[in-house]
């Protein structure tokens, strides 16, 4: 988990003090009060439960370069708007995961994006593939392929708009709309504050929460992009080349002590009452690490018993019909990246394979067939239990893991099953 090949794995140790970071800037916000002050600024400006719901996905195609950064830094904006207009907690963390890896990995300037299209140019050089010009050509291809990710996406617009909801989610909700349940850690403090704070103070306060958000936003995605530039090489920068080079743990990080700074500038506080926010942070954000450890071990122990290659080797040594290989390649993807939780293991290991296969057999095939490699990566990415995704989504939410998968499961599988159904008619023509 902490260390590859005798190096200490600096990303995923930036992630776990982001994550503490991050619980205790929100208990800060919570205490000072800015939370609920920006609830009752959210909830004047949307007037109603749909458009509460509708912007939420909108802030999410908007947070499109990291699916990390997405999780965290909208589900902690999008929680006061949440709370105030009924929507269950892990309603809100479906939105937050639906437009996470399924929309990031349709974009090609994202950090998915970036990783599946340096892949895809390796491919295409060690394989002379005469009819694609770069990864950039295949990627762009192949993305209309990609039923599952596009499904996925739409459907989270169609669910805030007609308000449909499978049995589990059903039951979520109506908990929310009655309030009848008790919100976690991250829930803000019920109390009204307006009758204690002058006008000025109520303005500060609000200030302090948009800047704080901010400063997160601007910093994280500044320091991506400048990591990314400082590491790609000087003979060849390009958006591609910075996408695919930058440090997300680290940055995530920086962002993060950006915005407690600034935080703490707008509230001056003892080193004894940082140390107890900062207690508090972790306590905050206890179960969401050890879940991310577990899923951590879990997953690099499966990538050190070679699932992926076994399951690559079957497709390579079977007799399979060209004209189903799209669909048997989908499907073949989904089980693999669900049950490794990892979708660019599965992306990376299954796009040289079938490259491999078709740019013999059937050229003409493999911009389908990687849309499908693409389309089942991401479905294990969205609804595993081990997949990080999943976890920080739930975490951004403020929602427990195992609600979050079970309730979204149905919409993951709903999207797969249509998805299925378009390669089988593509199978026939």
């Amino acid at each position: 988990v902490f260390f590859l090949d005798g190096h200490i794995r600096l990303d995923n140790l930036c992630v776990l003090g982001f994550l503490c970071i991050l619980g205790t800037l929100i208990n800060l916000l919570m205490d000072l009060g800015s939370t609920e002050l920006m609830a009752d600024k959210l909830n004047n400006l949307v007037n109603s439960r749909t458009k509460g719901q509708f912007v939420i996905c909108i802030l999410g195609i908007i947070f499109f370069i990291d699916d990390f950064f997405k999780c965290i830094a909208l589900g902690v904006i999008s929680q006061p708007l949440a709370d105030r207009k009924g929507i269950s907690r892990e309603k809100l963390a479906y939105y937050l995961d639906s437009t996470a890896g399924p929309l990031c990995i349709l974009i090609p300037i994202s950090s998915w994006g970036a990783v599946i299209i340096s892949i895809m140019n390796n491919t295409i050089i060690e394989l002379d593939m005469k009819g694609f010009n770069n990864g950039m050509d295949l990627f762009l291809n192949s993305v209309v392929y990609n039923f599952y990710a596009m499904l996925a996406v739409i459907f989270t617009f169609i669910v805030a708009l007609t308000g449909f909801n499978f049995r589990l989610m059903s039951k979520f909700e109506q908990k929310a709309l009655n309030k009848n349940y008790t919100l976690n850690q991250l829930s803000f403090n019920e109390t009204n504050i307006h009758t204690a704070l002058t006008k000025d103070e109520i303005n500060s306060k609000i200030n302090c929460f948009i800047l704080s958000i901010s400063i997160l936003t601007v910093a994280t995605i500044g320091s991506m992009i400048l990591s990314g530039y400082l590491l790609s090489p000087k003979d060849n920068i390009s958006i591609v080349s910075i996408l695919s080079n930058m440090l997300m743990g680290q940055s995530l990080m920086f962002g993060g002590i950006c915005a407690l700074l600034t935080t703490y500038l707008f509230n001056p506080l003892s080193m004894a009452s940082l140390k107890s926010y900062s207690v508090k942070g972790f306590i905050t954000m206890k179960p969401a690490i050890y879940i991310l450890l577990l899923a951590w071990t879990l997953s690099s122990s499966i990538s050190a018993l070679r699932v992926g290659d076994y399951i690559s080797e079957l497709i390579a040594i079977s007799n399979i019909s060209h004209s189903v290989l799209p669909l048997v390649i989908f499907l073949i993807a989904c089980a693999t990246s669900f049950s490794t939780g990892t979708s660019w293991g599965t992306f990376s290991v299954l796009i040289p394979i079938v490259c491999q296969i078709l740019v013999k057999e059937d050229p003409k095939l493999i911009s389908i067939a990687i849309g499908a490699v693409l389309g089942g990566a991401v479905f294990g990415d969205h609804c595993s239990p081990i997949s990080s995704t999943s976890i920080l989504s739930a975490t951004g939410a403020g929602c427990k893991h195992m609600d979050h998968v079970l309730s979204q499961l149905p919409y993951c599988l709903l999207a797969a099953v249509c998805a299925t159904i378009i390669y089988v008619v593509l199978s026939y023509f």
